[in-house]
């Protein structure tokens, strides 16, 4: 496969506006089509970042000329729509959080098995040069194994029901807007399948969780606490302790540096890839593994993570029984 593939968006949000402009500079992705509820929209959005063709919906998965479906709709639709762009033969990408729980992201996985196509979801950490780095440094061995991790995601909502942050009716909550990234770099890092032990939550009027905190432990005896928050600001800060040092990676989900302190208390310096070009690295890997078909080992990870997500929801609903 030669030819230079197609990309179509659907949803025109905020993030679909950073997903085009990443294009701009990018001579080796193609972004040919958008759609949006609104045609008016979708022409507007068009125009503005020189897209050739505005689409609803429908239109735009029976398009043979688009390749690979981008869904940058709130997450509540994402079923339904990945589901769709799957059925008509296209390969998807998807913003986090992917899916609403495990069972629906298996049965995607299965359709895009037996349709060959590629399924991935934006869990942008997964994909920068410096999460990479960092997990072939733990992999060496070099300072010993994992022990620990202690990840957080603070960010300071204005309490408003109707925002998608806290309304049920649009899969509001922490744990599926922010807690994806944290419990995906605990899955990421450690080096087997964490299960959750305990959880806790403090809920929003509207009974969505608004604050949590969580932890983990793998057959390995790794151990992980998340602390995640809406109603306050704190520092995506993720620390991976291992036997003879520790990594501290702030901003996390897009981190291009980090510092490693050893056990005697030297400090290094580490960088890889660029923050700016977060969206670029998901687009080169999600066109290398259309073009080379090689094996999708990342959706893998969503699943565990959306494992994780489902044992949370239902501990909470014993909690408050």
């Amino acid at each position: 496969m030669n030819k230079k593939l197609n990309w179509g968006i659907i949803g025109l949000g905020t993030v679909a506006h950073e997903w085009a402009q990443s294009f701009e500079n990018n001579q080796t992705q193609n972004l040919y089509a958008a759609s949006s509820r609104s045609i008016t929209k979708a022409k507007e959005f068009c125009q503005k970042y020189n897209i050739e063709k505005a689409y609803s919906f429908a239109e735009l998965l029976n398009d043979k000329n688009v390749d690979i479906v981008y869904i940058a709709t709130p997450h509540n639709l994402h079923y339904t729509q990945v589901k769709a762009a799957l059925l008509a033969n296209k390969h998807v990408f998807c913003e986090k959080a992917i899916t609403l729980n495990a069972k629906e992201l298996e049965e995607l996985i299965n359709i895009a098995k037996e349709k060959n196509l590629i399924l991935l979801e934006g869990m942008t950490l997964f994909y920068m040069p410096l999460s990479k780095k960092i997990k072939s440094i733990i992999m060496s061995g070099k300072y010993g194994p994992l022990k620990m991790m202690q990840v957080n995601f603070g960010s300071y909502k204005p309490y408003d029901p109707k925002n998608r942050f806290f309304n049920p009716d649009l899969a509001g909550g922490a744990l599926l807007d922010i807690g994806v990234y944290s419990i995906a770099a605990c899955v990421y890092y450690m080096s087997d399948n964490p299960k959750l032990l305990h959880t806790t939550v403090v809920k929003a009027k509207t009974g969505v969780d608004e604050e949590s905190t969580i932890s983990l432990r793998n057959k390995n005896n790794e151990l992980a606490t998340i602390n995640l928050t809406f109603r306050a600001k704190m520092p995506k800060r993720c620390l991976i302790a291992l036997e003879e040092g520790y990594f501290e990676i702030y901003n996390y989900p897009r981190a291009e540096s980090a510092t490693f302190t050893t056990h005697d208390g030297k400090i290094f310096n580490i960088s890889e890839g660029k923050t700016i070009k977060a969206f670029n690295y998901e687009q080169e890997i999600m066109e290398n593994l259309i073009i080379n078909q090689k094996n999708n080992e990342y959706i893998n990870l969503s699943l565990e993570v959306m494992k994780i997500i489902d044992s949370c929801f239902e501990m909470w609903s014993k909690e408050n029984d």
